[in-house]
């Protein structure tokens, strides 16, 4: 019986301490939109990179932010090192510690950071399916899976496209929207 005292005074004491404890706890959460530098509203992705920088895929670009203010990376037509479109659909950090970039309607961009550009892979003989890239699922290795609107491929650690498998042919549907690879390493 004494337990049972002791945890009914306890409960009674929660909602005094959890009162107190937002009186004293600080707002963790912040509204960060256009007016602080994001390229366009509307959210799309978000990855952490392996340095702590948040990177936020929009409609209208990329960010990065460092924790006080974002720097954006925006498509450019005339320049081949720009993020190849606007429309984030998906990002990545690999095993590896790259951001690989899915975009609607240019391809994949992984990220150089030592040279602050982008590397596009976009399609056709020698690249992906379709420029549609809607789902990434690394591997170990630092193979990349990718989905786009036309099917899977699969980008090797050397960073080349290879042909899908086999059994990716037998999919009900072609347009893959999400990938996932197992613990056991089944995609």
């Amino acid at each position: 019986s004494g337990v049972v005292i002791g945890l009914a005074s306890l409960l009674l004491l929660l909602p005094v301490r959890a009162a107190q404890w937002e009186q004293m706890a600080d707002t963790v959460f912040q509204h960060l939109n256009t007016d602080h530098g994001l390229p366009q509203g509307t959210a799309t992705a978000l990855a952490e990179d392996n340095d702590g920088f948040l990177w936020g895929g929009t409609q209208g670009g990329l960010a990065r932010w460092d924790g006080y203010r974002f720097h954006s990376y925006l498509s450019n037509p005339y320049d081949p090192n720009s993020l190849p479109d606007g429309f984030v659909s998906c990002m990545l950090i690999d095993a590896r510690g790259q951001l690989w970039v899915g975009t609607n309607g240019g391809g994949l961009a992984r990220y150089v950071r030592e040279l602050d550009r982008f590397q596009t892979i976009g399609a056709g003989a020698r690249g992906l399916s379709h420029v549609g890239v809607t789902a990434l699922a690394a591997e170990a290795d630092g193979g990349l899976w990718v989905g786009t609107e036309a099917g899977l491929d699969h980008i090797d650690k050397q960073q080349r496209v290879t042909a899908p498998p086999d059994w990716s042919r037998q999919l009900p549907d072609l347009r893959i929207r999400a990938l996932l690879k197992s613990r056991d390493g089944a995609l």
